[in-house]
C-alpha cells in the first residue's frame, strides 16, 4: 500500500521507490528472518543516508547561491546535475513516512547488523526534520522501557540505542524536545544498568555518555536562544577549514518549514508514525518556559547523579573474575573465549568514558556530593574482582576536577577529588589483608594516572605505598600491583597529557568574542574553548627521578650481586619494565645540554624534554643524564647473558 500522501507532486522515479518500500515492508518484520534480511537492512541504511545527504547538499547549495553566487554559478556549470537536486517537500514527507516505520522494525531485528542499520537509519532520517521526527520516536522508545510494557521488555536494548541516536538531533533543533522528557527518560533508563544483563547495561552507559556530553549535570545553565539568532550555531574563523556561511542551519531547517512541506505533513493520516505521540515542540518561536525547563532539567540531573552512582556500585559488587588472555594459550583466554575478553575490555572502556564525562560535566556542588558517595563506597567495601573497574571510577574522580586559572594557564596542584581519595586508599596498608591492599593499591593507581601536580603533596604516601607493595615478593599479585602504581605515578608526573576541565560547553562565559554554545552543537577550538594540558614542572621531574632512583636503578645494581638468583632477576626486570613504560618519554641518549646544542635536526619532543630536565635539580640531572643509552646497553648485556644460558656467577667460576 502506498503512503497516504498526494502523488501529484511526486516524480515517477520516487513513486517507484515508494512502491518498492511498500512491497518489502513485511520482510522488515523482526520475526521474518531469511537470506533477504541483511540485504534489506543494508538497503535501508544507504537509502536513508542518501536521502539525508541530498537534503543537506540542497541546503548547502542554497547557502552558496545566497552568499557566493559566482562560485555557485561556476559549480553548477561544472556539475549541472546539481540543478535538479532539490526534492519537493511532498516527496521528503512521503519518504520519511515510508522509511521511519521500516527503520523502527529493523531496530528490533534479531540480526545485529540489521539492528545497527536501523539505528543509523533513524539518525539520518531524524536529521532531516528533527523537530517533527524526534518526539514520536523518543516516545516510542520510552514506551518500550516502561515496566508496565511487559510484552516489550525484550525491546529495551534496542530502545536505548535509539535514544542515544535521537538525543543530539533533538537538542540541536529544539532543546525542549529532550528537556521536557528528561525526568521520564532518566527514570526509565536507570533500570537499564543491570548486573544480570551486560548488553542492556552497555547500551545504557552509552546513552548516558552521550547525554552528559550535551547536558550538564546539576548547577545552572541558561538555555541558548537558537531562534532569535540561528547564526549562533555557526562560528567564523579558520581552523584549517574555509568558513562559507553563517546561516547553513537556518537554510537547512527552512526546507521543512516551507508551505508545501507543511501541507504534505498535515495531510498524513493518523496511522502515520508522526502521530504516535503528541508533538509538543514550538516550531514558530522559543518557549516562554524554556529557562524554567532548563533549570528543572539541571535539578533532575543532579538528583539522578547519585542514583546513577548507586547503580555503578551494584555493577562493581556483582563483578566476577576479570577475563584476560593468558600466557601460553595462543592468545586465547585461559577460562573463557577471546570474545569474552574483548567484551570485558569494551565494557571497561565504555565505563571509563561514561564516568569521565559524568564527573567533568558536574557543577561544584554536585561534585562534592558525588565525591562523598565515592569515598564512602571505597572506604566501606573491598571488591577484589572489581579492582579494574573501581580504578576507572577513581581515575574519573581524580582526573576531571582541577583548579584552572583565568589566563589560560593550568594550575593542577589543587585537585579535591585526588586529595579525598588519597585519605582513603593510602592509609594503613600494612594493617590490611593482601586482597584488601591489592584492591586499594589498584584504585590508587587509577587515581594517580592523570592527577597532575596534585600528586606532589602526597609524594611520601605514594612512595610508602609502592615500597610496601614491592617489599612483598611472596605475593606476586601484590608485587605486580605495586609495579603498576609505580608506572602510573611516573607517567602522571613526567608526561604531557590533556586534562579534563571542570566546565561544560553549556556553561561557557558570554563576553566579547565568546558566546553560549548551542545545545547539540559539537565543541570547536575557538576563542575560550581551549584545551588545557598538563606540563610537568621541575618539582615533578625531581619526584620522577626520585622514584627511578629508589625503585628501579637501585634494583639494577642489585642484579650485579653474584649471589642474586634468577627469581630476583625476574623481579628486578619486572620493576624496570614497568618503570620504562611510565617514564620512557623522559629518557635521553645524551646530556640535556648536548641535546639542546645539537646542530642536527632532532625531535621537538626531545628538545622539550631536555628543557624540562635543565630546570630540575643537579641530582636529577645526574640521574637522568644519558639514562636511555645506559639502560639500552644494560639490556643488551642481559639479553646476551640469557642467550648464553649463563649468569654472572657462572662466568666468574669458569674464569677462576
Amino acid at each position: 500500500k502506498m503512503p497516504d500522501v498526494s502523488s501529484d507532486n511526486i516524480s515517477e522515479g520516487s513513486l517507484e521507490i515508494l512502491r518498492f518500500l511498500s512491497f518489502v515492508k513485511p520482510y522488515f518484520n523482526p520475526s521474518n528472518i531469511g537470506t533477504w534480511t541483511f540485504p534489506l537492512g543494508a538497503f535501508l541504511h544507504y537509502l536513508s543516508y542518501e536521502l539525508c545527504h541530498r537534503v543537506g547538499n540542497t541546503a548547502g547549495l542554497k547557502t552558496l547561491k545566497n552568499d557566493h553566487p559566482n562560485i555557485a554559478h561556476q559549480l553548477l556549470k561544472d556539475e549541472p546535475y546539481l540543478q535538479c537536486m532539490d526534492l519537493p517537500g511532498t516527496e521528503i514527507v512521503a519518504f520519511l513516512d515510508s522509511l521511519l516505520p521500516l527503520a523502527q522494525q529493523a531496530l528490533y531485528s534479531k540480526n545485529g547488523n540489521v539492528s545497527h542499520a536501523g539505528e543509523t537509519s533513524l539518525l539520518y532520517l531524524t536529521q532531516i526534520d528533527p523537530a517533527r521526527a524526534s518526539s514520536p520516536l523518543i516516545d516510542f522508545s520510552l514506551r518500550a522501557l516502561d515496566v508496565s510494557s511487559v510484552n516489550l521488555s525484550h525491546q529495551a536494548p534496542a530502545a536505548l540505542s535509539a535514544l542515544s541516536r535521537l538525543l543530539q538531533p533533538g537538542l540541536r533543533r529544539d532543546p525542549s524536545i529532550i528537556l521536557s522528557r528528561l525526568p521520564e527518560i532518566l527514570r526509565l533508563t536507570l533500570a537499564g544498568i543491570d548486573s544480570n544483563d551486560q548488553s542492556k547495561t552497555l547500551r545504557t552507559l552509552i546513552f548516558y555518555r552521550n547525554l552528559v556530553m550535551w547536558v550538564p549535570v546539576g548547577g545552572s545553565a541558561n538555555l541558548p536562544n537558537v531562534y532569535e539568532s540561528k547564526k549562533a550555531l555557526d562560528r567564523g574563523g579558520a581552523d584549517g577549514t574555509m568558513h562559507v556561511s553563517d546561516n547553513l542551519n537556518e537554510v537547512r531547517y527552512s526546507i521543512t518549514d516551507s508551505p508545501i512541506y507543511k501541507r504534505a505533513f498535515e495531510s498524513l493520516p493518523e496511522s502515520s508514525v508522526f502521530f504516535q505521540a503528541s508533538i509538543t515542540t514550538n516550531l514558530d518561536g522559543p518557549d516562554v518556559d524554556a529557562d524554567t525547563s532548563m533549570r528543572e532539567a539541571m535539578l533532575t540531573m543532579s538528583d539522578w547523579s547519585l542514583a546513577f552512582l548507586d547503580r555503578v556500585y551494584e555493577i562493581l559488587r556483582a563483578a566476577g573474575e576479570q577475563e584476560k588472555v593468558g600466557k601460553g594459550h595462543s592468545g586465547v583466554a585461559s577460562r573463557h573465549t577471546s570474545v569474552d575478553v574483548a567484551q570485558a575490555k569494551n565494557f571497561s572502556r565504555i565505563m571509563k568514558e561514561t564516568l569521565c564525562y559524568f564527573f567533568s560535566s558536574m557543577d561544584d556542588e554536585t561534585f562534592v556530593s558525588a565525591l562523598r558517595s565515592v569515598t564512602k563506597f571505597l572506604e566501606e567495601e573491598t571488591l577484589p574482582h572489581a579492582a579494574k573497574d573501581a580504578s576507572l571510577l577513581c581515575q574519573a574522580v581524580a582526573s576531571t576536577r582541577f583548579d584552572l586559572s583565568g589566563n589560560g594557564d593550568c594550575v593542577t596542584d589543587k585537585n579535591p577529588g585526588f586529595d579525598a581519595l588519597m585519605s582513603v586508599l593510602a592509609e594503613d596498608l600494612e594493617h590490611r589483608s593482601n586482597k584488601s591492599a591489592i584492591y586499594r593499591l589498584r584504585c590508587l593507581a587509577g587515581a594517580v594516572r592523570f592527577a597532575g601536580r596534585a600528586v606532589i603533596k602526597h609524594r611520601e604516601k605514594i612512595i610508602s605505598a609502592v615500597e610496601y607493595a614491592l617489599s612483598k615478593p611472596g605475593d606476586k599479585h601484590l608485587f605486580k600491583t605495586g609495579c603498576k602504581l609505580l608506572r602510573h605515578s611516573l607517567s602522571s608526573q613526567c608526561e604531557i597529557y590533556p586534562i579534563s576541565q571542570c566546565s561544560h560547553p553549556m556553561r561557557s562565559i558570554v563576553g566579547e568574542g565568546l558566546r553560549i554554545e548551542g545545545m547539540g552543537k559539537s565543541a570547536q577550538l575557538h576563542g575560550g574553548a581551549l584545551i588545557h594540558w598538563h606540563v610537568p614542572s621541575s618539582e615533578q621531574i625531581d619526584f620522577t627521578a626520585q622514584l627511578l632512583n629508589k625503585f628501579s636503578l637501585q634494583r639494577l645494581k642489585e642484579m650485579g650481586d653474584p649471589l642474586s638468583s634468577i627469581v630476583q632477576w625476574r623481579r628486578c626486570l619486572r620493576v624496570l619494565r614497568y618503570s620504562l613504560r611510565g617514564c620512557s618519554g623522559l629518557l635521553l641518549d645524551d646530556a640535556p645540554e648536548a641535546t639542546m646544542s645539537e646542530a642536527t635536526e632532532i625531535s621537538t619532543h626531545e628538545k622539550a624534554t631536555a628543557s624540562l630536565i635543565l630546570e630540575a635539580s643537579t641530582e636529577t640531572k645526574s640521574t637522568l643524564n644519558g639514562l636511555r643509552r645506559k639502560l639500552s646497553r644494560i639490556m643488551v648485556d642481559i639479553m646476551s647473558l640469557i642467550a648464553n644460558d649463563t649468569s654472572y656467577s657462572d662466568q666468574k667460576s669458569d674464569e677462576m
